[in-house]
């Protein structure tokens, strides 16, 4: 019988790891193929577990591997059209409608949870993926201050009553009195949308 070399211990992605590396790891060059022949038919590990369900994985390796399990996860800042359609749950309508969300958003997420908001996006479409996304890096493309009236109603947190108030607002308030405290203290925005705004800074002189 061929003697297997002494399995090695480093970090892997199930999703991108080599047949190579999955030998190096204590698996068998049949099962480390089988794990590959699942990746080629579509096959994707979106959580730890889903890697302990291939029947190649008995629970000794398992238990042994687990700790060196890293599974990338997909920001969705930066991904675009293609990434998430890799995604459990998301066809071309939800990759289009995640896209759009973003940009009106001012081009990034500040969590995960804001793919709720999404008209028709049901939590259990999310639960499919949640493990497999995160929301890193970025800094919005929009100044609530520098954005014209049709731009700021076209904010998901604003709207066009909101964006009425606030160009009114910027026409009647001198510049150093600006700021979100001051739009939810005049009622022209509330406080929630106050909070959920704060992700675009505070106001700096060259927003004027």
């Amino acid at each position: 019988l061929e003697r297997r070399p002494e399995p090695e211990l480093f970090p892997f992605d199930p999703n991108t790891v080599t047949v190579d590396e999955l030998v190096r790891l204590g698996f068998s060059q049949r099962q480390a193929q089988v794990i590959d022949n699942y990746r080629s038919k579509g096959g994707k590990f979106t959580a730890k577990k889903d890697f302990a369900k291939m029947y190649v994985v008995d629970s000794a390796a398992y238990a042994r591997l687990e700790p060196y399990i890293k599974i990338k996860k997909l920001n969705l800042n930066t991904a675009d059209s293609l990434q998430l359609l890799s995604l459990r749950g998301i066809g071309p309508y939800y990759a289009h409608k995640i896209l759009e969300y973003r940009r009106r958003l001012g081009g990034m997420f500040t969590g995960v949870d804001q793919l709720l908001e999404i008209e028709g996006f049901e939590r259990e479409r999310l639960e499919g993926f949640a493990g497999s996304v995160e929301v890193m890096g970025g800094r919005p493309r929009f100044s609530l201050w520098s954005a014209t009236r049709s731009e700021l109603a076209a904010h998901p947190y604003i709207g066009s009553y909101a964006a009425k108030g606030i160009a009114r607002y910027k026409s009647l308030t001198d510049t150093a009195s600006w700021s979100l405290e001051d739009l939810a203290a005049k009622g022209i925005i509330s406080q929630e949308d106050a909070a959920r705004l704060s992700y675009l800074g505070r106001r700096e002189p060259h927003d004027e």
